[in-house]
């Protein structure tokens, strides 16, 4: 059986890979839905595109904490992985130079951007429910 390479390309020591390319472009497609919901309702579409950038920045953010703090199936202190690491290891939390964020959580990743969402509403002083629904029909997109 082939398997594909996970690295589309390197750019220095910089690798590009699938999983990125493919989480971001279903962030990009659900971005155009919302937009395109929030202008059929009358919704200025800047506010998604704007929303979306703190949206990313904290899904990233709550995608790593669920990771470090969450201790996967078969993990003890003796044999440490999860939060049983990362407590007596922190620095490689935030380790990007080792490799990059190479543990996330979608939970997390949902939680984060759905505060990211709710603080860039309220900041605008814009209905926050009202962004997080519009939100909600492109999440699928981020998942699939």
């Amino acid at each position: 059986m082939n398997r594909i390479n996970p690295i589309i390309f390197e750019l220095g020591p910089y690798e590009v890979r699938w999983y990125g390319v493919l989480i971001m472009l279903g962030v990009a497609l659900g971005a155009v839905w919302a937009s395109s919901l929030a202008a059929k309702r009358g919704y200025n579409t800047e506010h998604v595109w704007n929303g979306v950038m703190f949206a990313v920045v904290l899904g990233i953010i709550g995608a790593r904490l669920y990771h470090v703090f969450s201790i996967p199936e078969g993990c003890t202190p003796q044999s440490p992985c999860g939060w049983y690491w990362y407590r007596e290891h922190p620095i490689d939390a935030v380790a990007f130079w080792k490799g990059g964020f190479q543990g996330l959580g979608i939970y997390g990743a949902i939680v984060g951007g759905l505060v990211g969402i709710t603080i860039y509403a309220l900041w605008q002083r814009i209905n926050p429910l009202v962004w997080l629904d519009l939100g909600a029909v492109g999440l699928p997109f981020g998942q699939f």
